[in-house]
This record gives C-alpha cells, structure tokens and sequence, in this order.
C-alpha cells in the first residue's frame, strides 16, 4: 500500500510542476509586461533553481535515514510555498516601489522572479532526488529505479499539461487551481506519513 502511494506521489510531482510552472509563468509575464526575453529568464530561473534543489538538498539524502520524511516534508514545503508565490508574483512591484506601468530591466526581472520562484522550484528539485533514493528502496531494483521514477513524474507531467490546458485555466482561476494542486500535495504527505498499523 505504501509503495502504490509513493508511486501516485510521484505522478503528482511531475503534474505539480508543469501546473505550477505554467501558473507561476503566466503570473510573472504579466506582471513583467513580458516578452520572448523575459519567458526566457522566468524559464530559466526555474530550471536552475530546479537543478539546485536537486544537487544541494539532495546530497543530503545518502546521510540521512529519514528519507520518507524528509520527502513528505519538502512536497509539504512545495504546497505551501506556491500559493504564497503566486501571492508575491502579483504583489512584489508594490515592494520594490516602481511607477504603475513602468517596465523592469533585465536585472530586476531576473532577481524578483529568481526570488519568487525560489521556494517552489527548490523544494520540487529536491522532490526528484529523493524520490528516486525512495523508489529504490520500495522496489529494491537499485539504479535502475531512477528510469521508472522518470517515467511516473513524466505520466504526471503529460496529465498536469492536458489538465491545465484543457480544463483548469478555462473553469478556475489561478488560485482555485493553486489551492488544488497545494491540497492534493497535502493529502499525498499525509498518505505517505501515516503510520502503516494505524
């Protein structure tokens, strides 16, 4: 049972982050007045933030026996940090003080997405490291594991792309389907979490 949890855990994670990129994408670009350069920022920012979570957090993942906790923890940091940066994506030009409908350089667009991105895109890339130590462990397939982990976050992703395009951002706004996304990433930490002989 836990083992058939991690598996649908891991199809959230790739559906979590297409969703979130694209919401998170759409807010910025408008907030930026954006254009091909700044999708380009916005874009990379995310993946090297990604890359990141997925070096830096994940080294820790061969010194530590909480491996399935610490997963929990970081798809609980990842539900909590999108609503509050969809929040900031919206609100962080009345920080930083700019005349209403004045256009930001290429600085500060790539700093403030930078920061904006950061809690999301880090806890995700994090995600992936130690979804594939996890597998490995479930399934005792060793290295191998790491292609099926791919394969389940790519099936995720597939489904979060048709979603998003075809359902979500036609019926909900970008909050109803961030609460969405946050919840159900919730509702896999408890699933994973919770004790077996409970």
């Amino acid at each position: 049972m836990r083992h058939l949890s991690f598996r649908v855990s891991l199809i959230v994670m790739g559906l979590s982050g297409i969703v979130g990129q694209i919401v998170l994408l759409r807010e910025l670009l408008v907030s930026f007045y954006g254009n091909e350069i700044t999708l380009g920022i916005i874009l990379a920012n995310w993946l090297i933030i990604e890359a990141i979570g997925s070096f830096w957090i994940g080294k820790s993942v061969e010194r530590t026996t909480k491996k399935r906790e610490i997963y929990g923890l970081l798809q609980l940091i990842f539900s909590v940090a999108f609503p509050i940066a969809l929040y900031l994506s919206r609100t962080f030009k009345n920080l930083i003080v700019t005349v209403p409908g004045e256009g930001l350089g290429f600085g500060m667009i790539f700093c403030s997405s930078f920061l904006v991105l950061l809690p999301v895109s880090l806890s995700h890339g994090a995600l992936f490291t130690y979804g594939c130590k996890l597998y490995s462990q479930y399934s005792q397939e060793g290295p191998s594991s790491i292609g099926n982990v791919y394969i389940l976050e790519t099936v995720g992703t597939l489904l979060g792309g048709l979603l998003i395009t075809f359902f979500l951002v036609h019926y909900l706004n970008p909050f109803q389907i961030v609460f969405i996304i946050s919840l159900t990433n919730t509702l896999m930490t408890l699933s994973l979490l919770w004790p077996e002989d409970v």
